[in-house]
């Protein structure tokens, strides 16, 4: 699955992911507000960075606001659509490593796109790719590559479904309309359509048609002579009425997408809808079954389908049951294979569908989040670090929040398996943007060596960042056992004086969601008096007689209850005739011979290995 691989390539090495923690508390991104009026769509890359996209009102019309996340932060609100006049609708955004972003709009019934190549950068000014458009969609590659696939009016109720490819930064239109009938009545109402974006380059869009869906491969900027209807003629024993909603996910290898859709089926005077999936395998329709869970002898109503899949294709496709009021998934194994029976994901009572949203947060890892009401809607998500094995539901939402359900709901993750989940909540005149992340541990920054010596009682302890592709990060210090600070930087101060000797110190890192890890221990050697040094010479002070030096140097403690000395680490004699210098650790005692008299000055520098010196110097006169 080479493609596969390739995508995982453009992000961070992924870790294992586990079941995340939720930080305390979602992080309000927009509001309390008159003018929020909708969330419409939320994208996260591989290495952790993304953003928001959702509209407000700026003088009684809807604009393009878009909150970057950087670090795990979400950031303030940038309007997008600056420049335009009149109200903008449709937002959709897609976001790829560094912090680059793409979204797409429709501003007076025309499609636009605004952009910033990375975090530091601003959104450039929107750019028209289409006169005339309707119902875009937009997701992006790994590596940077984009499609926009959108519904392009003609005239006389006639329509197209047209795509855009970005690549490089730069944009450039499809070389022809991809719907079965060119000017045919596509994309339009549940015909609207779907895009994915393949790890090998190449986007799959999907789109209903005459009450059909149907599906085609676009490299670049050319579509696959063929396009596939993906909708069967009957099912389970029942006769098609129509299809549409379709939604396209795919991994890193683009011969292998699965769509998902509605279905209208009828037998006799009865009529039902049903969400069905089927895999594109090259150019072959490969098999279609049921996502909802429905029973075939005794149909209920099932709708709102949902996909998403991480570079091998793994993930998972929803239904909400409308009889039920449950929200039914099913996972998938590589290459979009189904893994398991469709099962009941939401666990409790509902009084209101369920529309789901699934979302990749790693190789394997998948989050699912819903809206439920039972009295007052709330949002719940479910985490599955392997695919399959779904944890504990979780609510997300603060009791009495005053979700609101028909204002949008989007999730999305990283690599390294964290997610987020948004969502719209307040009353009418005063809605906000909220987002709930869900962390995976850090690792743990290390001290920068594993022992070091300082000359001052109070030293800086300094050790290398965590990692988390989510923060900011908080480091605790513990030194002796007892903890003496706090911070956000990567070194602290010892901020009382310590005794002279070792202190066994280690650095915790914490995340926003609680979760940390402690760094391996490490030793700071205080000492602060330097050696203690004297030396006497011997023998006869004339040119070519031996000389002796005799040395006493001791590393002492200081004067202080249970001091300790680091111990000297070099003796360094400098003879003063240029004849170059006498290094030794445990030197007592020297000789050294004059080559002509005269008047040299001796100097003997002692060092502990904390780095305290003591230097030592006498005059002497070598005669004839």
């Amino acid at each position: 699955m080479v493609a596969g691989l390739w995508g995982l390539a453009a992000a961070p090495a992924a870790r294992a992911a586990a079941n995340p923690v939720a930080a305390a508390g979602a992080q309000p991104i927009a509001g309390p507000s008159t003018g929020l009026t909708s969330l419409n769509g939320m994208s996260i890359a591989r290495d952790g960075t993304g953003g928001v996209v959702f509209l407000s009102q700026v003088s009684g019309a809807e604009h393009v606001f878009v909150s970057r996340l950087t670090g795990g932060v979400f950031g303030s609100p940038e309007q997008v659509d600056t420049g335009l006049s009149g109200a903008s609708g449709q937002p959709v955004i897609a976001a790829g490593n560094n912090g680059l972003l793409l979204v797409g709009f429709i501003n007076s019934g025309n499609l636009y796109v605004s952009q910033t190549p990375g975090a530091s950068a601003s959104f450039a000014a929107p750019v028209k790719l289409h006169t005339g458009a309707e119902n875009p969609a937009l997701q992006m590659t790994n590596w940077g590559k984009a499609y926009l696939a959108y519904t392009a009016p003609l005239g006389s109720g006639h329509y197209d479904v047209d795509a855009e490819y970005y690549d490089n930064g730069a944009w450039q239109a499809v070389s022809a309309p991809l719907n079965v009938t060119p000017g045919d009545d596509a994309g339009t109402g549940v015909g609207r359509p779907s895009v994915a974006a393949a790890g090998d380059g190449v986007g799959i869009v999907a789109w209903g048609e005459n009450g059909h869906v149907y599906a085609r491969r676009v490299w670049g900027t050319s579509p696959s002579v063929e396009d596939e209807q993906l909708d069967p003629p009957n099912f389970g024993g029942a006769a098609e009425v129509s299809s549409g909603t379709p939604v396209v996910s795919v991994g890193g290898d683009s011969p292998y997408p699965d769509i998902a859709y509605d279905e209208q089926l009828s037998s006799g005077p009865d009529t039902w809808n049903r969400v069905l999936m089927t895999r594109l395998i090259a150019e072959d329709v490969g098999d279609t079954v049921a996502v909802d869970n429905l029973s075939e002898s005794t149909p209920g109503n099932a709708g709102q389908p949902a996909i998403a899949m991480s570079e091998y294709g793994r993930g998972y496709v929803l239904a909400g049951d409308d009889s039920t009021d449950q929200l039914i998934g099913m996972p998938l194994t590589n290459q979009g294979v189904p893994a398991a029976s469709p099962a009941p994901v939401s666990q409790g009572p509902s009084t209101a569908p369920i529309a789901g949203v699934p979302a990749v947060a790693g190789t394997s890892a998948v989050v699912l989040a819903w809206e439920q009401s039972s009295g007052q809607p709330e949002v719940v998500e479910r985490y599955t670090p392997d695919g399959t094995t779904l944890g504990a539901p979780q609510v997300l939402s603060a009791p009495g929040a005053q979700v609101q359900p028909g204002d949008g709901l989007a999730a999305a993750g990283d690599n390294g398996g964290d997610a987020a989940v948004a969502w719209v909540q307040g009353s009418n005149g005063a809605l906000s943007l909220e987002a709930a992340q869900l962390y995976q541990p850090p690792i743990a920054g290390q001290p920068s060596v594993k022992s070091a010596y300082a000359r001052t009682p109070t030293p800086t302890l300094r050790w290398s960042a965590g990692q988390a592709r989510w923060g900011p990060l908080r480091y605790q210090v513990t030194l002796g056992g007892h903890v003496i600070g706090h911070t956000s930087a990567t070194s602290l101060k010892v901020p009382e004086a310590l005794v002279d000797g070792p202190h066994t110190w280690t650095v915790t890192t914490t995340n926003p969601a609680g979760q940390s890890a402690t760094g391996r221990k490490s030793t700071v050697f205080v000492d602060t008096v330097p050696p203690e040094v004297s030396f006497s010479l011997s023998g006869r002070r004339r040119a070519h007689r031996r000389l002796s030096l005799h040395l006493h140097a001791v590393d002492a403690p200081a004067p202080q209850p249970g001091a300790r000395a680091s111990t000297v680490a070099t003796v360094r004699i400098d003879w003063g005739d240029g004849s170059g210098l006498l290094e030794d650790s445990n030197l007592t005692r020297a000789h050294h011979v004059y080559l002509h008299r005269g008047g040299f000055r001796i100097k003997v520098a002692v060092t502990d290995r904390a780095g305290n010196r003591t230097t030592v110097t006498r005059t002497l006169r070598i005669a004839k």
